[in-house]
């Protein structure tokens, strides 16, 4: 697993053993991870070097789950087929394509289909922090910069449980842009004034205005049950100068 150094009778730590001991983690995650890794990993590499963690072996995949998998990797942006390729075996009981999948659920937000799905959500989320704290180090120490943004910005999209790409203001309390059916709208956000194209909510435009601009402008996409607490979070953005 690269994490120790033996010298004759000497036992020396590398790095990879701090970082193995530091989050918490099995050797044997620290060991798949430089098997696998290089620079300028994609997203995809990314969630999948994650899923492959020991830590998910005791991930439970119940009676039944298995046709439900088959069918969420068809939907989902990246399959398992597509995506475990030659060195893995493509086994949908398998804990860790199972929580390849759950990852990027939670990424797009859909639906689960059984309740245990959510409950199994909550225990992958619960090790995919501090197993990709781990993983930037471990990138970090191998000089590869590429991978290590990369894995930051996968950090970032299971914190928020968002995609990278998505607009930044759909993930705040009530303004979720995948889920406005009667609002025109694409990826540059929520549209202020209908006559231009060009004019479209950000995060900076919320942080600059006040109470009841606020409250004007979230009326056509919040609820009422959401709008405040949207507005208490856009007042507390932080604004940047030029």
């Amino acid at each position: 697993s690269q994490c120790v150094q033996v010298f004759d009778t000497n036992i020396k730590a590398t790095p990879f053993l701090s970082i193995s001991s530091y989050y918490y983690i099995s050797h044997k995650t620290i060991r798949q991870l430089l098997n696998q890794i290089h620079n300028k990993a994609s997203f995809q590499d990314v969630l999948k070097w994650l899923s492959l963690a020991e830590e998910f072996n005791e991930l439970p995949v119940r009676g039944g789950e298995m046709i439900m998998n088959i069918e969420m990797s068809a939907q989902s942006r990246y399959s398992i087929e597509s995506t475990f390729t030659g060195e893995y075996e493509l086994d949908m009981s398998d804990p860790h394509l199972k929580a390849f999948l759950l990852l990027q659920a939670h990424l797009s937000r859909v639906n689960l289909p059984i309740a245990d799905y959510v409950q199994d959500t909550v225990s992958v989320l619960d090790q995919s922090l501090r197993i990709l704290q781990a993983y930037i180090d471990v990138a970090s120490e191998k000089g590869y910069f590429s991978t290590a943004m990369t894995m930051i910005k996968a950090l970032q999209c299971v914190k928020q449980g968002y995609w990278f790409e998505d607009d930044p203001v759909g993930i705040l309390p009530g303004c979720d842009l995948k889920r406005q059916e009667d609002i025109e709208f694409n990826e540059q956000g929520f549209p202020i004034d209908e006559s231009r194209s060009d004019s479209r909510l950000t995060l900076q435009k919320l942080g600059e205005m006040g109470y009841k601009q606020l409250v004007t402008t979230l009326n056509k996409y919040c609820s009422r049950e959401e709008k405040k607490r949207c507005v208490d979070v856009c007042l507390k953005l932080p604004v940047l100068g030029d």
